[in-house]
């Protein structure tokens, strides 16, 4: 039995929770940077292979403003690379709306990021308490206060230096 999922299998169907009692975002620049490295080098064909991920689910899915019904989980194992994954989408998203195509943008960011329950929006993916509003701000676009935790300062950095990969990434192809 084959195991191995895509982010969209993971992402797209659920609402994922990274719980308090797991460490806040910790990677800093040399493990964003593995991580950006590993995906540029992967050869037209082949799939990157991110590592074990350990969700664990509730009974009661969320029935999102579209009807879906995500799946909630907490994330036991990989929420560093699942956040990082998110903010890589996060970034793509922004240089697809930034190159003028924000219909394929929002799509991105409503299949992955952050859906709407109520009318408000729902993020796909909720990091501690430690760091929620660094990742809030981030996902929602909004200004980011000075983080005042270590959590949020990685995250933000992250967040930068991911950013500034793909940025310098779109602008070499033109």
């Amino acid at each position: 039995m084959d195991l191995t999922k895509t982010v969209a299998d993971v992402l797209v169907p659920r609402i994922l929770r990274i719980p308090d009692y797991q460490r806040g975002y910790a990677w800093q620049r040399e493990h964003v940077q593995d991580f950006l490295d590993d995906l540029r080098l992967l050869e037209d064909g082949h799939r990157h292979y991110t590592g074990t991920l350990v969700l664990l689910g509730s009974t009661s899915p969320v029935v999102d403003d579209n009807f879906n019904a995500l799946v909630t989980a907490d994330v036991v194992d990989g929420q560093q690379r699942l956040t990082t994954i998110a903010l890589l989408i996060d970034a793509l998203s922004r240089a697809i709306a930034a190159s003028g195509d924000t219909q394929a943008a929002d799509g991105l960011r409503r299949q992955f990021l952050v859906t709407s329950k109520d009318g408000a929006p729902l993020l796909k993916l909720r990091v501690q308490s430690d760091a929620k509003d660094v990742w809030q701000s981030l996902i929602e676009g909004k200004a980011v206060e000075a983080p005042a935790t270590l959590a949020g300062k990685r995250l933000l950095e992250a967040s930068r230096q991911i950013r500034e990969h793909v940025d310098g990434s779109s602008q070499s192809r033109v």
